[in-house]
């Protein structure tokens, strides 16, 4: 019998981040298929789609195309082939160096990539029809109720995402949260980064905590740097020079929740610019900026790129002014948070452990849990400075708290999905279209030790003996990732 769930990204959807999805599946014996192909186009650089021989078929299509106007408005499959591609395209030239762009909408970042990079923008062209290929066959040949979709972001997850809009199949956007024990899995027709559906849900004041959820919800939020599955916090807490400071939280510079959206996409490091600015002079505050670490991950130089721009840019100011301004890249962040005054980011979720901590963080431009009652929000940098000088509370009154603490509860307990729990009352309801096999017809299905193991050297010793194959796999797309690197380096 043919599966009724499309795992479409077995990359980052396994069992290491979302077992408790695995053990429903199994559990209720519903039939899926993990999709393994053509894992070498997914995540890549604009390099591996330039060259990859998959794609070269596409290349003599793409120049039939009349202008930039028609390349522009160019559909395939029903489907806007700019839209799939304008995110990753984004993210892979931050990659490799771009730091400031401003961009007031889809036409404008289309007329900068084709006159400046127009080559990566034809490469990731092809990349998104060899995707529409791919994914319309597979709906074609199966009769999936559901895909399960990484983030929506990427030209793979987001070619399948909009096919759905025109297949009978219901796309479910899948990505961690920042507790490291939840992960998000909502059905959507757009990408989930900074707009899940949690930005709909409205809370009110209630006297009385929720003593059944409330205990939970805080063993989660404190143990928030345990279960980081990215960064981990430095045991060593060395202070800033200050001892009273706002805290700016930064994002890594081509996280998708910064680049991939309709609204007007302007580099954060010009952001972090403009909110140093604004501190340093129209108040009198310290500044401690929080960079990212993971982003030395993201770029191909390895380098921080937002770390690098700012120590620039304190060079330019004041030399009294630049002093009141602490940039660091390792320190404890939940040390950081507690000894500030309060958070100032952009979408971070650093925000809501902020408010954990008592303090009212200052969201810019918009986060999912902005204008919830337990934030200031602003909608540039510019208007920081006003919201600092003038009647700045920056801890949590009794009633904001309450708020926080009701959205809290609903987020980890209502909303979201435990990854290690094994009751699986809201996955039921989301698979309501899925009919179980008889117990009688169920298809064993393969489980592997090394899926959860976490360390590194005897996972694969694991995989090699459980699972050779998909070890041999791994190594050729690895081997080409790095050959590829090497001859960049090499021209």
């Amino acid at each position: 019998m043919r599966p009724e769930i499309l795992i479409s990204d077995k990359v980052h959807i396994h069992k290491k981040n979302f077992l408790s999805l695995f053990k429903f599946l199994e559990s209720k014996n519903i039939r899926y298929k993990s999709y393994v192909r053509h894992d070498e186009l997914r995540n890549c650089t604009l390099d591996v789609y330039t060259s990859s021989e998959k794609l070269i078929k596409y290349a003599g299509f793409l120049q039939e195309k009349n202008g930039f106007e028609e390349l522009f408005e160019f559909k395939y499959c029903g489907v806007s082939v700019f839209e799939i591609v304008r995110a990753e395209l984004l993210s892979c030239l931050i990659y490799r160096g771009l730091s400031n762009f401003n961009f007031r909408s889809g036409r404008e970042a289309f007329d900068y990539f084709s006159s400046r990079h127009l080559e990566d923008l034809l490469a990731a062209y092809r990349a998104a029809l060899f995707w529409l290929d791919a994914w319309s066959e597979e709906l074609s040949e199966n009769s999936f109720k559901y895909a399960i979709i990484f983030s929506g972001s990427s030209i793979a997850a987001k070619a399948l995402l909009y096919l759905c809009r025109f297949n009978s199949v219901e796309p479910l956007l899948a990505e961690g949260f920042f507790t490291g024990r939840h992960f998000y899995l909502e059905n959507k027709y757009e990408p989930i980064a900074n707009n899940s559906d949690l930005r709909f849900v409205s809370v009110a004041f209630c006297p009385e905590v929720d003593q059944d959820r409330w205990p939970k919800t805080c063993d989660y939020l404190s143990s928030v740097g345990v279960y980081n599955k990215n960064v981990k916090q430095p045991k060593e807490k060395s202070p800033p020079p200050f001892d009273s400071y706002l805290l700016l939280t930064c994002q890594v510079v081509n996280d998708y929740s910064l680049i991939d959206s309709s609204r007007e996409l302007v580099s954060s490091v010009e952001l972090y610019k403009k909110v140093i600015k604004e501190v340093v002079e129209k108040t009198d505050f310290n500044l401690v900026v929080k960079v990212h670490p993971w982003e030395r991950n993201k770029t191909e130089s390895r380098s921080a790129t937002t770390l690098e721009a700012l120590s620039e840019y304190l060079k330019e100011l004041d030399p009294k002014k630049a002093e009141r301004v602490f940039l660091t890249e390792n320190s404890n962040l939940s040390q950081l948070i507690s000894n500030s005054i309060t958070t100032i980011t952009l979408c971070s979720q650093s925000g809501l452990e902020a408010c954990f901590l008592g303090k009212k963080p200052i969201t810019i431009g918009g986060a999912f849990y902005s204008n919830k009652g337990f934030t200031y929000d602003i909608e540039m940098p510019a208007m920081l400075g006003d919201l600092l000088s003038g009647s700045f509370e920056s801890e949590l009154t009794l009633t904001e708290f309450n708020k926080y603490i009701a959205f809290m509860n609903y987020c980890l307990c209502e909303h979201l999905i435990r990854s290690d729990a094994d009751v699986f009352k809201l996955l039921d309801k989301i698979f309501v279209g899925c009919r179980p096999l008889p117990r009688s017809h169920k298809t064993p299905i393969r489980t592997y030790k090394y899926e959860l193991e976490p360390i590194f050297l005897k996972r694969n010793f694991l995989k090699l003996a459980e699972n050779p194959y998909q070890l041999f796999r791994d190594i050729v797309i690895i081997c080409g990732r790095v050959s590829q690197k090497l001859r960049m380096v090499n021209n």
